[in-house]
């Protein structure tokens, strides 16, 4: 269904910034098109889902493929390795459009066509914690964390170290459960896990998690507050806050200085955000949020000088999933380099990339056929999702564990394997903390589901 606010907006947005693609490709435009009208719908979507997962991972896959890209048209990276020739450009917007539409009409699909999944159920509801529940929660809460805390310096052997890093991973899910039941004081612990998050990532300057966790917490937070009225514009103020974050983070990786030093120049970054939106600036984010060069070098070394992979890869990455490495010493390494130098020809020294399913999918089946394999990536995940959505409706604390299973699902640069790979095995540690903590799973849907009350913190009206 359309729905006529979203598709206005988005029709406007698309119309009124035509002068600045339509040298390029009109292409652009229904990307546009397609990204703000999923954005503006998402207060819609957040009056029933306090995390709305598969709008977030369709806008994502399309910021770092097609708005990303296009803006770097305008400000071009110095190192030309990563800048999409020109002339190049309509040709990759004509398979990275079409792939992000059909990995969206997958995650539709999934929403419509399924309604034993989907369909008739209530919008959002909160529980009450009865204080064996909250006490299960909070004492899950600091085992986790505990867990994160020590990790680092406690040796773990090499097959239990995705396992560990999963079950520490935990501590993030607990202030979203309070959250859920009503305990005001959730925000505590939720600060606490994003302070030690940031803190133990200044050190690479990698705040992947830090950044999407605080984006959960927020939007479900707004979503129970204020029935997500006006998400449009926090989502807007975070892009803000990124493109002075980046920045700043790129400042700080050549200057050093520990917690304190980044944050300093984070404040000066803000106090003086004019330093943030240089042309030279402006083009390192671009970059950074960029996924297309990657997927422009694939396309351009494959099939040339490379052939298709075909269902290899994928097969491979599959068994890398279902296989642990002592049964399989040479399994697929999530995050390694052997795809990514394999199929755009080009040497990491350091650092260490994937092809992002966008990547893969082309260098696989080409363009016709990745665009297929979007399809059914969003089809896939669609449907887990809202499976996922199902249990929620009968228990709100299964929207805590969403972000937790499909936390790499959302990000358009990181592969099949590493995606699939996280979401089946974060889902076997939920079973496992299930097990062991069956009261936090054991409420069953009302006959009738009660009112939401006027204030979140309230307890709904019998």
């Amino acid at each position: 269904m359309i729905y006529p606010l979203p598709f206005v907006v988005a029709l406007v947005t698309a119309l009124a910034l035509v002068p600045f693609y339509a040298d390029s490709s009109l292409l652009v435009g229904v990307g546009l098109f397609a990204v703000v009208y999923v954005t503006v719908d998402l207060e819609r979507q957040l009056r029933s889902d306090p995390i709305a997962l598969g709008p977030l991972m369709f806008i994502i896959g399309c910021l770092q493929l097609i708005i990303a890209p296009w803006l770097t048209q305008y400000y071009p990276h110095s190192n030309p390795a990563y800048q999409i020739p020109k002339e190049a450009f309509a040709t990759y917007l004509a398979y990275a459009v079409p792939l992000c539409l059909a990995v969206g009409l997958g995650l539709v699909v999934a929403r419509v066509f399924f309604p034993r999944v989907g369909r008739g159920m209530p919008g959002l509801w909160l529980l009450n914690l009865d204080p064996i529940t909250e006490g299960a929660i909070l004492k899950l809460f600091w085992a986790a964390f505990g867990l994160k805390v020590l990790a680092p310096w406690v040796p773990v052997p090499g097959v239990l170290a995705f396992f560990v890093l999963l079950l520490g991973e935990i501590a993030w899910v607990c202030p979203l459960m309070l959250l859920l039941g009503r305990r005001p004081y959730w925000w505590k612990l939720a600060l606490l896990v994003l302070g030690w998050n940031f803190a133990g990532s200044v050190g690479a300057t990698v705040f992947h998690s830090f950044l999407l966790w605080l984006l959960f917490y927020v939007m479900a937070y707004w979503a129970i507050r204020f029935r997500g009225r006006g998400f449009k514009y926090v989502l807007l103020g975070g892009l803000l806050f990124v493109s002075i974050f980046q920045p700043a983070k790129v400042y700080f990786r050549t200057q050093g200085g520990g917690v304190s030093g980044f944050g300093t120049v984070l404040l000066d970054y803000v106090t003086h955000p004019e330093r943030a939106y240089t042309p030279e600036v402006l083009a390192q984010t671009f970059m950074r949020m960029n996924q297309g060069w990657i997927v422009h070098r694939v396309m351009v070394w494959v099939p040339s000088r490379e052939p298709y992979a075909g269902l290899s890869m994928m097969t491979r990455q599959g068994i890398g999933v279902l296989l642990p490495r002592f049964i399989l010493p040479d399994k697929y390494v999530a995050g390694g380099r052997e795809h990514f130098e394999r199929y755009t020809g080009h040497q990491l020294f350091e650092a260490s990339m994937g092809l992002g399913y966008a990547g893969e999918f082309y260098a696989a089946f080409g363009s016709q056929g990745g665009i297929l394999a979007g399809f059914f990536y969003g089809l896939l995940f669609g449907v887990a999702i809202e499976r996922l959505k199902q249990a929620a409706h009968a228990n709100p604390l299964w929207w805590a564990w969403g972000p937790f299973i499909f936390l790499v699902t959302i990000k358009a640069e990181d592969t099949v394997g590493n995606a699939v790979n996280w979401a089946v095995k974060s889902f076997v540690v939920v079973l496992l903390v299930r097990y062991q903590l069956a009261r936090l799973f054991r409420r069953r849907l009302p006959a009738r589901p009660p009112t939401m009350p006027a204030r979140w913190d309230q307890t709904p009206p019998p």
